[in-house]
């Protein structure tokens, strides 16, 4: 069974990271964590530390590796090049796995390519749908 890259010193800092988290969350249920983009100063958005902690939790759990090699869908895996939260391999790795999936890198674009590369990720999809509907006639 193929596996995502992983770092033991990631993951041990990730559950930190939820435990602080869940602490704020309890102490201040109305404060906000932001996220920014890979220029590390434009705000891309803004969750309550609980949404911060069950996104943290979600990615933490997912153990879905083995059943991409169902998906008979045509896909496209898309990562950003300058990413600091996701290794490019992780997302070479996913679209290797999906039978029908292709990989895009975007230069110059960090985690959150709808917010950092609206135009780039829009030309993707339509030529992705654009695929598909040629391949259902």
């Amino acid at each position: 069974m193929s596996k995502m890259v992983t770092n033991p010193e990631g993951v041990r800092r990730c559950a930190d990271l939820l435990e602080l988290l869940r602490l704020r969350s309890r102490n201040e249920p109305d404060a906000r964590g932001y996220i920014f983009l890979g220029d590390g100063e434009t705000e891309a958005a803004s969750l309550t530390y609980g949404e911060l902690a069950r996104q943290a939790r979600a990615v933490g759990a997912w153990r879905g590796a083995h059943r991409l090699r169902k998906l008979d869908v045509p896909c496209t895996v898309i990562h950003g090049a300058l990413d600091p939260l996701s290794p490019a391999e992780n997302s070479r790795r996913l679209a290797a796995l999906i039978p029908r999936a292709h990989y895009v890198e975007f230069d110059g674009v960090g985690h959150l390519a709808p917010q950092e590369a609206p135009e780039r990720l829009a030309d993707v999809v339509t030529a992705t749908s654009t695929t598909t509907r040629q391949e259902l006639r």
